[in-house]
């Protein structure tokens, strides 16, 4: 039933925005009393935050399996950035509930994704320390940079969400910006 209360509220979200929708419209979509989604959730924001950790799974294991594949350190960084940006994109709830509300939510929202941006962080910190281990990148402080590649990826979602147009030529233009740097030798 969870499971069930928690597909149905991507949905709901989805539609209505956070906002918007109601623990009353999810029951009505579910056909169900709302003391069954109290008896699982005792918030629509423990029911917001149970979609969002949801989507966040199925990003992760994409991420991770895309990173499974790869050899080098460099090709993981370039992987993990390009499928995560394109991946976010397509996050039906993170992406449609919070279009119009984004900033009006942003407290809430910002403390449900501390704990997802931490544990990227620490994923792309991962990736630098193998990169330096094998001679691939030249940093000193892997946390630093690690943080700072995060930065930036956070900083264009909501750009790469506003616009229609494709964003992969964006992405690989971040890329080579953060591999190749901007000044010249």
């Amino acid at each position: 039933m969870k499971d069930q209360i928690v597909q149905i509220s991507r949905e709901v979200f989805s539609t209505l925005g956070f906002r918007k929708a109601s623990v009353e419209e999810i029951a009505r979509v579910l056909r169900k009393k709302k003391s069954s989604i109290y008896y699982h959730f005792k918030s629509k924001e423990s029911l917001f935050e149970a979609v969002l950790e949801y989507e966040a799974n199925i990003l992760r294991q994409q991420v991770m399996k895309k990173l499974l594949e790869q050899r080098s350190a460099s090709d993981k960084l370039k992987v993990y950035v390009k499928s995560r940006m394109l991946y976010i994109r397509q996050l039906i709830n993170f992406y449609n509930a919070l279009k119009d509300d984004y900033f009006n939510q942003m407290p809430f929202i910002e403390k449900l994704r501390k704990k997802f941006d931490d544990e990227e962080i620490g994923i792309i910190r991962n990736i630098l320390v193998e990169g330096i281990v094998t001679k691939e990148f030249n940093i000193t402080r892997p946390d630093l940079a690690a943080v700072a590649i995060f930065t930036a990826m956070k900083g264009l979602e909501i750009p790469f969400m506003k616009e229609n147009d494709d964003i992969e030529e964006k992405i690989n233009y971040l890329m080579d910006i953060l591999f190749y740097g901007i000044k010249t030798k």
